[in-house]
Parts: C-alpha cells; sequence; structure tokens
C-alpha cells in the first residue's frame, strides 16, 4: 500500500473524524496535530479515530498511514 494520508482543520469541539483510506492495522496509523504526534487516539470503529481532547480551533489535523 502507498503512504495515504488525510488532513482536517480543528475546530476546539470535534473529536472524531474519519479514516477514509485502507490500512493492515491500527499500527500503521498515526495521528498528528499541527505535524505533533497525538498518542492519545482511540479507534471508534475501523473508519474512525476519535482524540482525548478535541484539537483547538485553527490546527490541523492529519491522519497518516505508514
Amino acid at each position: 500500500m502507498a503512504l495515504s494520508s488525510v488532513s482536517y482543520p480543528g475546530d476546539g469541539t470535534t473529536t472524531l473524524f474519519t479514516i477514509p483510506f485502507p490500512y493492515l492495522a491500527q499500527s500503521h496509523i498515526t495521528a498528528y496535530v499541527d505535524g505533533v504526534a497525538d498518542n492519545t487516539i482511540t479507534f471508534q470503529t475501523s473508519a474512525s479515530i476519535a482524540f482525548s481532547t478535541a484539537p483547538a480551533n485553527g490546527t490541523t489535523v492529519s491522519i497518516v498511514r505508514s
């Protein structure tokens, strides 16, 4: 599989984000807020992750498959 990623704007209230690409294992997914890895994410479904705290308004949330 090729490297895939998606970016979303943080708004200070949204904690749930969609993973729109396939992956083989949860360990292949990393979430970043403004380029800093966030290790507090949990997988809600195979196609979505949740942050323990909503990323702040104006930040960029990136979900990357490695």
